[in-house]
């Protein structure tokens, strides 16, 4: 179970994006003819993501190589709440509202890259869902793995995620889990 919270208009496009992007790889599965006309239009997603991702800064031409240091982070914390389940908050210096995971979802993201030793995102997010038995929104994931990387629980190495240490990454997770609500 996941809970619908605020997120910025950004991570919102950026999700349709990854939508279309997953519903014309299953359309190219069931229409292998239209390989070209669908690889134009995943060419344009492609284009249309950067331009959320990139940095005012930033020259149109440079490719971002892994993913972009998370500056703008200011802090991790557990939440909890009387009427439903602890989450994940990552907060940010923008004073945007904060991404949320709901707890599950950060435990079953650690069990799934543990079980899948090194995995892209697509496999990640599908092994997820199909753990946890419903459609589970990219967002939480991501911040689920922003996390775990912040704490040194797993690598982000040419759009592979993969335990950083050896033992069972459910159990690190756990412990800077029990750290990070101990901190407050």
């Amino acid at each position: 179970m996941w809970y619908c919270l605020p997120m910025p208009n950004a991570a919102n496009a950026l999700r349709q994006i990854d939508t279309a992007r997953e519903e014309l790889t299953k359309v190219l599965g069931e229409c292998p003819t239209s390989g070209a006309r669908i690889a134009k239009v995943l060419a344009a997603l492609q284009s249309l993501e950067r331009e959320f991702v990139a940095d005012p800064g930033e020259k149109q031409t440079a490719r971002r190589r892994g993913p972009k240091e998370a500056k703008t982070v200011e802090d991790y914390r557990v939440e909890k709440f009387p009427s439903r389940p602890a989450v994940l908050a990552e907060y940010r210096s923008t004073d945007a509202e904060p991404f949320r995971c709901p707890k599950d979802i950060v435990f079953a993201t650690a069990t799934a890259v543990q079980n899948l030793k090194q995995c892209k995102f697509v496999d990640l997010h599908e092994a997820v869902q199909k753990a946890l038995g419903e459609r589970v929104p990219d967002y939480h994931i991501r911040t689920a793995l922003r996390w775990m990387k912040h704490e040194q629980l797993i690598r982000h190495e040419r759009a592979m995620f993969s335990p950083a240490k050896s033992g069972s990454l459910k159990s690190q997770a756990t412990k800077a889990w029990k750290q990070l609500e101990a901190k407050g």
